[in-house]
């Protein structure tokens, strides 16, 4: 028996306003052949992009500011079948009150939680949770993962041996037609769990945010794969637009 594993990986880049962990349950990690175009309001964030292969990928970002403390965000993505959902939440530590967030914002930490859903285009599913924190121009964040679907059939081969025995029992000649069929099954399976980091910097001078990540999966059969991505986006002053690769 032959057995496949295969599943998707949640990119997690943070931004202070907006915060994208979907891109990829993956695709998997964003890949460098993607060019994406994005736009970025006070509450709202629409993109969609286009891989190497001409097929189309999109995501969304929407705010419900709850006050100048705490903010839930949802967010979701799809790409060629495969699509993804998340919820977050944010908060900051230490601000008494909303002017003195504003006078000294770079002073206070952004506290972040996300649970998501997503699927590949096999429909392979599994939930990530996970964490992280923004000061200033850094951040970083943590996760998990757990498959939600199990093991499916993608292909079934089936071969017939014929043989001819013969033979005496008790003084008596016998012939006989003997077929052996072999089925051999084959299935793809997602990853049974994985564990992901990610840490960037934002460069204000330039308006560029850069973000390396490192993920591991690991499934049956010793079946394991380790994941390295760095992200740069590139963000036009003035005009709410940025450009991934």
């Amino acid at each position: 028996m032959k057995i496949k594993f295969n599943s998707r990986t949640l990119l997690l880049s943070t931004t202070l306003a907006t915060v994208v962990s979907l891109a990829g349950a993956a695709d998997e990690t964003q890949a460098l052949d993607q060019i994406n175009y994005a736009f970025s309001g006070d509450q709202a964030r629409v993109g969609i992009g286009i891989t190497d292969d001409g097929e189309f990928i999109g995501d969304f970002l929407k705010s419900f500011n709850s006050s100048y403390r705490s903010n839930w965000m949802a967010q979701g993505w799809f790409s060629d079948g495969a699509g993804g959902l998340e919820l977050d939440y944010h908060w900051i530590s230490g601000a008494e009150s909303e002017q003195d967030l504003i006078d000294n914002g770079d002073s206070y930490k952004v506290n972040k939680l996300f649970f998501a859903i997503d699927q590949n285009t096999y429909d392979d599913r599994k939930f990530t949770f996970g964490g992280g924190r923004e000061v200033n121009d850094r951040f970083w964040n943590v996760y998990a993962s757990k498959a939600l679907s199990g093991k499916r059939l993608v292909n079934t081969e089936s071969s017939i041996v014929n043989n001819v025995l013969s033979g005496t029992i008790n003084g008596v000649d016998f012939i006989q037609d003997q077929s052996i069929e072999t089925i051999t099954r084959t299935y793809e399976h997602p990853y049974d769990w994985g564990v992901g980091a990610r840490i960037g910097k934002y460069f204000n001078s330039h308006l560029v945010r850069l973000t390396g990540g490192l993920d591991y999966e690991s499934g049956d059969y010793n079946s394991d794969q380790l994941t390295a991505s760095v992200d740069l986006e590139k963000y036009f002053n003035n005009t709410g637009h940025s450009i991934v690769l």
